[in-house]
């Protein structure tokens, strides 16, 4: 059975990002967002995920309960 390839994917409430991993080690040149509201998180899962691939990865430490989110910038 063929499995469809991800080429990009948001990993919303990452924790350390294992979600994220899980899917990089099926796709590693996938391009991901790695969104959590806990800067703690974020760091854990940037260590994580930095240690073993080069994909183009964007790490965002952002709280969607508060309405400031609507305006971030990047």
């Amino acid at each position: 059975m063929a499995r469809p390839q991800v080429n990009n994917f948001l990993d919303l409430g990452c924790g350390g990002g294992i979600l994220g991993q899980a899917i990089l080690s099926q796709d590693p040149d996938s391009q991901g967002v790695f969104l959590d509201f806990s800067e703690t998180m974020i760091e854990a899962a940037k260590s994580n995920i930095y240690a073993g691939y080069q994909a183009d990865l964007e790490f965002i430490n952002q709280d969607y309960s508060l309405p400031e989110w609507i305006r971030m910038d990047k």
